[in-house]
């Protein structure tokens, strides 16, 4: 009996042991650190903003940021579930649109606050900006237009912008200038501010477009069934391979590269490319590039499982009940902590059965021992 009561002591012990490492391992992590392994944004990938060596990637649940060039990235827990879906600069602010409406901030990295941005309209498909000239695209009203950098807002189309989507490109040298994807009509363009557009072709429902900021003649869209590439501002066009799952994209400041986010869902993969298309490489992998003409699902599925980037598991969320949720793998000292209980369990349940028999038949042989004792008497 003693034997089995030592048994019990230890199960109990390791019991404590156990949801003390839980608990431990529950704090550690639920500090959100600022940059771990995934880029997760959710379902969707809207869009992809390069700057220097600053990379935005924005999606359906959420927002991340890499100020060195990729390599490790950090959530912009402000916009978690706003789904945003347009990016831009403005002369003072970062704005992002998305469904839950428009957000601004003072920086890339900082709290993003709402802001109301015409008679409480809350959903925003596509923004663009440049100076202090700041445009967006609704599908409830059509498009707007701000010369105040945010301040105050005008419907300048309400006959186009219900179809547009993602980042708008503005002229920095000309405001008035303006590319935008509109899934119904294609690539649009103005050059009076968003009065009056016209059609440039290219890929059929583009949802990405980018331009060279060195020769913004030289265009490229990615669209539902592919990519297309124009030298000429959208006179011509030309097919150009894109990896499996690519949804946004984006030049470098240079335009000497092209930078595109492929989804994996839940996670984001960033890919560029320094020959227009002819060669892919996963930003921050080693090795040899991939071939634009490798088949899609050999390019996916070459993808570097521990690319750097960012985890959401045990995020709060602000706009959970319109952002959906996520489910996330049990983080794994935890499995490990009640693996390691469970075979616990299991070696000191087995030890106190054996104990048990044991004991049972010790005193089985001693009670025969003093029958026959007592018989010989």
């Amino acid at each position: 009996m003693k034997n089995i009561g030592k048994a019990v002591l230890t199960l109990i012990a390791l019991i404590g042991i156990t949801l003390i490492v839980i608990q431990f391992n529950g704090a550690a992590t639920s500090r959100h650190p600022s940059a771990t392994s995934k880029i997760f944004v959710g379902g969707d990938i809207h869009t992809l903003t390069v700057t220097h060596s600053e990379f935005i990637v924005t999606g359906h649940e959420s927002a991340a940021i890499s100020t060195d060039g990729g390599s490790r990235w950090k959530a912009l827990k402000t916009l978690d579930g706003a789904d945003v879906m347009g990016w831009s600069a403005g002369r003072q602010a970062i704005f992002a649109g998305g469904h839950l409406g428009l957000f601004k901030s003072q920086s890339n990295d900082s709290d993003f606050v709402r802001v109301k941005f015409h008679e409480g309209l809350t959903d925003v498909h596509a923004l663009g900006a440049a100076g202090q000239y700041v445009y967006l695209a609704s599908p409830n009203i059509g498009f707007l237009a701000s010369a105040d950098d945010g301040k105050t807002w005008v419907l300048r189309n309400s006959k186009i912008g219900q179809g547009f989507m993602g980042s708008m490109l503005v002229d920095s040298q000309d405001p008035q200038k303006i590319l935008a994807s509109d899934m119904q009509q294609g690539l649009l363009s103005t050059s009076d501010g968003g009065k009056s557009w016209i059609s440039l072709g290219g890929p059929v429902g583009p949802m990405a477009i980018a331009w060279n900021p060195s020769n913004r003649s030289e265009i490229i869209v990615i669209g539902m069934a592919g990519a297309g590439m124009s030298s000429d501002g959208g006179s011509t066009w030309s097919d150009i391979a894109v990896p499996s799952g690519a949804a946004a994209i984006s030049f470098s400041e240079n335009g000497k590269e092209i930078y595109v986010a492929s989804l994996q869902a839940p996670f984001a993969h960033i890919f560029t490319s320094s020959n227009r298309g002819e060669n892919w490489s996963l930003l921050g992998a080693t090795g040899d590039s991939l071939n634009s003409s490798v088949d899609a699902d050999q390019l996916t599925s070459e993808m570097d499982p521990d690319m750097p980037g960012m985890d959401h598991s045990g995020s709060s969320n602000e706009h959970s009940e319109e952002s959906g949720e996520h489910s996330e793998e049990p983080e794994r000292p935890i499995a490990a902590a009640l693996g390691i209980f469970g075979l616990a369990s299991s070696f000191v349940v087995s030890s106190a059965w054996v104990m048990r028999r044991k004991d049972r038949a010790t005193r089985e042989e001693k009670l025969a021992q003093r029958k026959t004792r007592g018989g010989r008497k």
